[in-house]
């Protein structure tokens, strides 16, 4: 169930397959959070480990995913993801 909330929808681009049915499968299941918050966590670091353009990418859409899936639990990865996008 966990994958099956984090799998994006079909669509032809990033914002697409990010839409508001594919949050509200997420931000429904509190595991779900925490497995994408991973993933986000560790695309980030893979991205400036290798200097690549995903990271701007990745820091635009930052705003959006933590007004969307934020949940006290889970601040310490809010603020260890807020650091990294000062970098």
């Amino acid at each position: 169930e966990i994958i099956y909330c984090c799998t994006e929808e079909k669509g032809r681009n990033r914002s697409e397959r990010h839409n508001q049915e594919y949050y509200n499968l997420l931000i429904h299941n509190k595991l779900a959070i925490f497995v994408k918050l991973c993933d986000i966590i560790a695309n980030v670091k893979f991205s400036l480990l290798m200097n690549s353009s995903m990271y701007i990418k990745y820091k635009k859409e930052y705003n959006e995913r933590r007004t969307m899936l934020y949940r006290q639990e889970y601040d310490d990865m809010f603020v260890y993801l807020d650091n990294l996008f000062k970098i």
